[in-house]
């Protein structure tokens, strides 16, 4: 075989892996969910929880953004502040006055994203019918248990803490 027939077979080679190539990665973006897995199934079990109609649906869902949009320069201010307190872990000496100041800051962003968070499920107990509204509180009551770690016959769960 000579030199001229091994490179055309060798750039049919090429030709063909690339075209392979070009198509998996056509097929992975056409196949694939850029939602995140977590909110898909979050919006899924309120919606299948509560029997949510279509209307209220869209109610939830733009009550939802208008959250996510208002939180979001709270969530990027404690995000600076979280790590301007990490950063100073490296420092020989910490003042108190200083120290108080930034974690004060971090309540105060803490406070506006529970607060924004609270009249979001306000809003969307507010749209649910009487039915759905007893559902709402018994879910509520179920995570209210789960974020202060107690037993349904109020003792402590044993829960490991995540740094």
């Amino acid at each position: 075989m000579d030199t001229k027939t091994k490179f055309y077979r060798l750039w049919a080679a090429i030709g063909l892996l690339l075209c392979l190539n070009i198509a998996t990665i056509g097929w992975v973006a056409y196949r694939v969910d850029f939602t995140p897995k977590n909110q898909q199934r979050q919006d899924q079990f309120i919606v299948r929880w509560l029997s949510l109609t279509p209307n209220q649906i869209g109610q939830y869902r733009q009550s939802r953004n208008q959250m996510k949009r208002q939180m979001k320069p709270h969530e990027d201010s404690l995000r600076l502040l979280r790590s301007e307190l990490f950063s100073r872990v490296k420092q020989p000496a910490i003042s108190d006055a200083g120290m108080n100041q930034l974690l004060n800051q971090i309540a105060v962003q803490n406070g506006e994203i529970t607060r924004l968070r609270f009249r979001h499920w306000h809003g969307v107990r507010g749209f649910c019918t009487p039915g759905q509204q007893i559902r709402f509180d018994r879910l509520v009551a179920r995570l209210e248990r789960e974020v202060n770690n107690t037993a349904k016959d109020g003792s402590r769960e044993q829960v490991r803490h995540r740094f």
